[in-house]
């Protein structure tokens, strides 16, 4: 979601008491360094000991709540000003921070918290402007807009409150086959109307008004009403064995669909049966058959005038993941949905990730090994090789991560490194990174010279390691040059304005963009 801009954490505790505000001592402080490696000055506020979380949202909003101890504080970050102090409760989650206050999900009549709690909104003096008796599920908030699910079942009831009064704006049951609780909404960055809800039926929904267009979508698939369901966790290669019951309207296995993505006026997105390209009214303008039965949680991207689909072969139950469908690779004509070539490795393991490169190799990533095969093939060629970095290992994540690319630094600027027919970026989880040719062969690009792209769009962060700094760097968006650059323990987020904003351990820095 496009509001949520920079987050240390996601969610925290939140409040019940005010306090009274005060000015924040700050002083000005060298954070980072520019281009000529000369020192870059913020104003810089401490924020105490025993900080928990920092948290910040809005594209626009200068605010920034810290947790430090039992309290929660707001600090305005253009002129360090404390705006507000308040309690914390331990079972309350706050969910943004806009100008005026904070959203808020809490229940006062349950011991333990739950995902369906009841709306409230708080000033930054902490008094409660608003408040819901209602419990709900929060699908999303977009323009001052929050819209909730009102049950676990799956049945399609929605409610809009006005973020800023708590007014009801509409309160809605979706049309068809409903949208899945568990699904994500797609939020268009450009446009401030409409959200687009995933089910049995994709929906458009206007955000104000709770009007929707909707189109037949299968994102879901059932196998019975009770039965004793045995799944296999492809991280592990653990089975696990339980009684299953049909729940409300909810599918059995849900996410068998990919991202999102938009070209123009289009919006490209597949189910488990097709690739869909519709126009902005969910008028579908084509849609590509996959190959038949094989369909299921899949990633979807630009290369050029094609589009490159690469299906996993795995899907979500409530407990975890699941084999569902098989895996392949495909791609299809950009205007037309004309099928250009489909890839189905003979790979018996499940897939825990993978990369289809702009150039047409496919890589494919199981538990414990990597294969290739090119466009078009139907063998997939294993990959020997031995990371040069160790890992610990943790049944909970992958050992290894795959990407499309990684940056290095170079004559003052990001060079990206490609996963193409030569090679495959991986890397160690958490650690270094692995440039991995066809025949095994590996150079290491160390953790901390290796930068992804991080919250903000033109910052980029090599690895947080637990306890060490972390390099950060600022991009010039028109040159593409590093702007500054930083080495600490904490986070930085750049506003589209050029703004910065620092958080350490010990406290937090502003700096406004210099012409």
């Amino acid at each position: 979601m496009k509001r949520l801009l920079w987050v240390v954490a996601v969610m925290m505790p939140l409040l019940s008491v005010a306090r009274t505000d005060t000015a924040a001592v700050f002083q000005h402080l060298a954070l980072g360094r520019d281009a000529n490696g000369e020192k870059v000055m913020f104003k810089f506020a401490t924020v105490g000991k025993d900080v928990k979380s920092f948290f910040s949202f809005g594209a626009d909003s200068r605010k920034i709540t810290v947790r430090n101890r039992e309290l929660l504080t707001v600090y305005d970050t253009e002129t360090m000003k404390q705006t507000s102090s308040v309690e914390i409760s331990p079972l309350a989650k706050i969910i943004s921070v806009f100008d005026d206050g904070f959203l808020v999900l809490k229940d006062n009549d349950k011991l333990l918290s739950t995902d369906f709690l009841q709306p409230h909104f708080y000033s930054y003096k902490g008094e409660e402007i608003w408040s819901s008796k209602k419990r709900v599920f929060l699908n999303f908030y977009k323009n001052n807009v929050l819209v909730c699910a009102e049950s676990r079942s799956n049945d399609g009831k929605y409610i809009a409150f006005d973020t800023p009064t708590g007014r009801e704006l509409w309160r809605k049951t979706m049309p068809g086959n409903k949208p899945y609780v568990l699904c994500s909404p797609y939020i268009p960055e450009n446009d401030s109307t409409y959200a687009y809800l995933i089910g049995n039926n994709l929906i458009r929904l206007d955000i104000r008004n709770g009007d929707v267009l909707s189109y037949p979508f299968r994102a879901g698939a059932d196998i019975g009403d009770f039965r004793i369901m045995i799944n296999l966790n492809p991280f592990d290669r653990t089975l696990y064995a339980r009684y299953f019951w049909k729940d409300g309207n909810a599918p059995d296995i849900v996410e068998l669909h990919s991202n999102w993505l938009e070209r123009g006026d289009s919006l490209f997105i597949a189910d488990a049966d097709n690739l869909y390209c519709f126009n902005r009214n969910l008028s579908c303008l084509w849609k590509a058959a996959l190959p038949k039965g094989m369909g299921s949680i899949s990633e979807i991207k630009f290369s050029g005038n094609r589009i490159l689909l690469l299906n996993y072969g795995v899907g979500f139950v409530r407990s975890g993941m699941c084999e569902y469908g098989q895996p392949f690779a495909a791609s299809y004509d950009v205007t037309d949905g004309r099928q250009l070539s489909v890839t189905l490795p003979d790979i018996k393991k499940p897939l825990v990730g993978g990369v289809y490169a702009d150039d047409g190799r496919v890589y494919w990533q199981t538990r414990k090994d990597f294969f290739h095969s090119a466009e078009g093939d139907t063998v997939a060629y294993k990959i020997k090789f031995k990371a040069k970095s160790s890992f610990g290992w943790s049944k909970d994540v992958r050992k290894y991560v795959v990407y499309d690319s990684v940056c290095i630094v170079r004559d003052g600027a990001l060079q990206s490194i490609k996963t193409d027919g030569r090679q495959l970026v991986v890397e160690v989880y958490g650690k270094d990174v692995n440039i991995v040719g066809l025949d095994g062969q590996v150079t290491v690009i160390p953790a901390d010279e290796a930068y992804f792209k991080d919250v903000s769009e033109y910052v980029f962060s090599t690895n947080r390691i637990e306890g060490k700094p972390t390099h950060f760097v600022a991009v010039d968006p028109a040159s593409g040059k590093i702007k500054y650059t930083f080495y600490l323990k904490g986070a930085v987020h750049q506003f589209e304005d050029g703004d910065i904003l620092v958080v350490s351990e010990q406290g937090i820095g502003y700096r406004k963009n210099e012409p």
